[in-house]
């Protein structure tokens, strides 16, 4: 598993990570049944870009290999920044859905959004 770390608010970055199911084998793309995306602000609970739940197998930037590997392009929707302070915790949730919908792995994550001092007027 991939981690972003600190992202610049407003940036585009790539998360990668292998799903593997309860023995730690890997999931492959082709045997899932959905796989969906749930972005907030760890602090205030707000749902950021309207990923609420949202349906991401292999669309909205977001894709999984036969191999495996999910690949997610956060864009600067993504990494917008909510409230003030130097920085704010964002949390994502991918959740994968597999074996006629018998079996589930939930994957989180957390990274920074840097505020930035001066962002450009027309920056995304």
């Amino acid at each position: 598993m991939a981690d972003l770390n600190t992202v610049n608010e407003g940036a585009t970055c790539l998360y990668e990570a292998t799903l593997r199911d309860e023995t730690g084998a890997v999931i492959i793309g082709t045997a899932l049944d959905s796989l969906t995306l749930t972005v907030y602000d760890v602090l205030t609970r707000a749902i950021v870009n309207e990923r609420n739940h949202q349906d991401v197998f292999n669309k909205n930037g977001v894709t999984i290999s036969a191999e495996g590997v999910l690949r997610w392009v956060l864009t600067p929707a993504d990494n917008v920044m909510i409230g003030t302070g130097p920085e704010r915790r964002r949390a994502a949730m991918f959740v994968a859905v597999w074996a006629s919908q018998t079996k589930s792995c939930p994957h989180e994550f957390t990274w920074l959004i840097r505020n930035l001092t001066y962002l450009p007027q027309g920056s995304p």
